[in-house]
């Protein structure tokens, strides 16, 4: 018998772990696209909005806006049909902590 709950549950339990995979991955190309994001910051636009593409898939879609004392990101991953989505604020002081000193 706890044989046969194990044969039942194990079809469960390998999806759920795939599942995790996918999920880790999305969230993996959602923070690539934060990092692009942060490096790519014009002080002359108020927003902006771009995809990133790896072999003709879309790993990211990015925006930022400048808002009040800082910046407002939004970075949605996509892997095998998972969405991510991270929404962060950073301050202008602390993005200027961050950036490495102009030589």
């Amino acid at each position: 018998m706890k044989l046969f709950i194990l044969l039942l549950l194990f079809p469960i339990l390998a999806s759920a772990q795939l599942m995790n995979e996918k999920i880790d991955n999305a969230l993996i190309c959602a923070k690539k696209g934060i990092y692009y994001l942060e490096e790519n910051i014009s002080e002359k636009k108020k927003t902006f909005s771009t995809e990133l593409i790896n072999k003709d898939k879309l790993q990211a879609l990015c925006k930022y806006s400048k808002e009040e004392g800082g910046y407002r990101f939004e970075s949605t991953g996509y892997y095998e049909g998972v969405e991510v989505k991270i929404t962060l604020y950073r301050s202008e002081e602390s993005l200027r902590q961050q950036s490495p000193p102009d030589k």
